[in-house]
């Protein structure tokens, strides 16, 4: 397995996939969808993972995104939000 997943799964429940929020131990209903991906000259974006959080947990993506830029400084490392209804 990739390791920039194996850092997205260690902070994240993915198995909830877009019913329910994907921060541990949390049942609330997803707001928003994080798109994360990462961007090269030569493949152009590719996406890593699709992430639902809710408004509470929405601040952790960026705890995420610090961990994986500073992991790997070399790839552009970047997100989209998408609010749901």
């Amino acid at each position: 397995m990739d390791k920039k997943m194996e850092i997205i799964l260690s902070m994240f429940d993915i198995r909830k996939l877009k019913f329910k929020c994907n921060y541990p131990k949390c049942e609330n209903k997803p707001k928003r969808e994080i798109l994360i991906y990462e961007q090269t000259v030569r493949r152009g974006k590719k996406n890593l993972a699709s992430l639902y959080l809710c408004e509470k947990h929405f601040d952790k993506i960026n705890k995420l995104i610090t961990k994986l830029k500073r992991d790997y400084p070399a790839i552009i490392i970047d997100t989209k939000v998408i609010k749901l209804k």
